[in-house]
């Protein structure tokens, strides 16, 4: 007790100094850095404090057999989110009552899905998959507010694990890569025997449960940390994962995405207030331009892309195919059936959704001279606990509601106006996740509630960064 209020006192003290030593905005630097290294000693490191950095340390890690398996990933880190949540398990408690919201979202889940259950089907354990994931999800958010509101922990210790991670993520794919040219039988048979879903035995997978989640790690978790923390060891990462990823041929909608973040990036670096409309002009053209010429090269280097882009989503590529098939199918089931596209099917009633809007979809694709794939003729029979949309969207809305998903949208929207956040780089960042989410569709997955935590949170703030980028200093 002694040694707490000692260090109290002590921070009391340095408080004062810096209250004593501003001067026109200004404050000395050295009185800063006293501050700083006195509160170190306020908050002692727990042991629960690791099982936050180990889930940080596995983020990366989603696709190996060991896991917590959920639909169409095996991730590890939000199983070490919710028990780093519960040992605080005051804290949360204080929490719950202090944002009520999220005792009434989740009232709301489970009595909008009522209708479902009644008028469709209820599938026990299905339903258990979908509300677990969006309690996972949850409780990494709270963990984010724990860890950085009230353990105080450094965010910068926390942007190095997360650097460090995943570089070890981009070595294994190098090695993956490197074993698929040079025919490393050994090798690959080990990474093959690693992972749950073997795309591996063609091209890298990384960590990922398969390569197509890789944009969804970088820009989705890896870029908006490093708008918030500008740190260059995150840009320099994040350049190398998606080029290498590129060059390695690891997947198509890298590609995509990079462009996308890319374009993303460029709107939150310019300094718009401090450019001409002659400059802006010609800046315009020449971003069209460039982003004109990525896009044939795009096309005319990687395969998939050109045969899509000649032969059209329906018999270009048969895994675009049948990621939009899969959106498709519960959202026509809906069409078709209002009271349902409302209130939604139930809780873990997707695969219901999906098999019978199968029959209004395949009627769609034969219409417009699509192919039917053996991977869309079997959802006709999908099994409820391995079904999957691959569409944020369409799953929220067809387990949901149409109805639920406006009141998410708006109240994402009074989250971010309620703290006083709305600026350029959340405006982008909000679009970028709103694209990213239409080719992905896990709950538990960590950008959407990394947005909800950054925006909720002032000690990680666009809007110290964006007064320092556009100040004359």
């Amino acid at each position: 007790m002694a040694v707490r209020h000692s260090a109290q006192s002590d921070v009391d003290d340095a408080l004062a100094s810096v209250n004593a030593t501003v001067h026109d905005g200004r404050v000395l630097s050295s009185v800063i850095d006293m501050c700083v290294a006195r509160t170190r000693w306020v908050r002692a490191p727990q042991r629960a404090d690791l099982l936050y950095y180990a889930a940080l340390a596995l983020l990366p890690v989603d696709g190996l057999r060991f896991g917590l398996p959920m639909p169409y990933w095996n991730p590890i880190s939000p199983l070490l989110f919710a028990a780093y949540a519960l040992c605080h398990w005051r804290t949360l408690l204080r929490m719950l009552r202090r944002h009520r919201f999220w005792l009434i979202a989740a009232v709301w889940a489970l009595g909008i899905s009522l209708y479902g259950w009644l008028t469709v089907a209820f599938h026990p354990l299905s339903a258990l998959v979908t509300l677990v994931s969006i309690a996972l999800g949850s409780s990494f958010l709270a963990s984010l507010v724990i860890a950085i509101d009230v353990r105080r922990l450094p965010v910068s210790s926390m942007v190095t694990v997360l650097v460090v991670a995943y570089w070890c993520a981009f070595a294994v794919g190098v090695a993956e890569f490197i074993s698929i040219t040079a025919h490393l039988d050994g090798l690959h048979t080990l990474f093959m025997g690693m992972m749950q879903r073997n795309y591996v035995a063609a091209r890298p997978q990384f960590l990922f449960t398969e390569p197509s989640y890789i944009g969804m790690h970088l820009f989705g978790v890896l870029l908006p940390v490093y708008w918030l923390t500008r740190r260059r060891s995150l840009a320099a990462l994040i350049v190398c994962f998606a080029v290498g990823s590129m060059v390695m041929n690891a997947g198509t909608r890298i590609v995509i995405d990079t462009m996308v973040a890319a374009l993303a990036c460029l709107i939150v670096m310019v300094p718009w207030r401090r450019i001409g409309a002659r400059t802006l002009l010609h800046g315009l053209g020449g971003t069209v331009a460039v982003f004109a010429t990525a896009t044939i090269a795009a096309v005319a280097v990687n395969p998939r892309l050109r045969s899509i882009w000649n032969h059209g989503f329906w018999n270009g590529d048969a895994s675009a195919s049948a990621r939009l098939f899969r959106t498709l199918s519960p959202l026509l089931a809906g069409i078709h059936d209002p009271a349902h596209l409302l209130l939604g099917f139930g809780t873990g009633n997707l695969g219901e959704a999906m098999r019978r809007g199968f029959p209004y979809a395949a009627t769609w694709v034969r219409s417009r001279h699509g192919t039917m794939t053996n991977e869309m003729l079997s959802l006709a029979h999908v099994r409820d606990l391995s079904v999957f949309s691959m569409n944020a969207y369409a799953s929220v809305i067809a387990e949901f509601g149409i109805v639920t998903l406006v009141l998410m949208a708006t109240a994402v929207l009074a989250h971010v106006t309620r703290h006083r956040q709305w600026s350029l780089t959340t405006v982008v960042w909000l679009l970028l996740l709103a694209y990213l989410y239409c080719q992905y569709e896990a709950y538990a997955f960590y950008a959407f509630w990394l947005f909800l935590a950054a925006t909720g949170m002032s000690d990680i703030s666009f809007t110290k960064h964006e007064s320092k980028m556009e100040s004359p200093q």
